[in-house]
């Protein structure tokens, strides 16, 4: 994992910054960007901005998890 910080840049243009940065070093494809909210979503079946570990948590319907 790798996290630096620059004054006056909100978290997008820094994620912009790194996706152009290792578009030159990598010779790649812009990157895709989700949020954490998205991606639980889509792989845990839980919106994580709204679920309550005592309900609604402790039933994921996509990965049988347990709290």
């Amino acid at each position: 994992m790798l996290e630096w910080y620059r004054p006056h840049f909100d978290m997008y243009r820094l994620i912009n910054e790194v996706d152009d940065l290792l578009q030159q070093i990598l010779d790649c494809e812009p990157a895709e960007s989700f949020s954490y909210q998205f991606v639980f979503q889509t792989y845990v079946g839980l919106d994580p901005l709204f679920c309550h570990q005592s309900t609604t948590c402790g039933k994921s319907p996509k990965t049988r998890l347990a709290m």
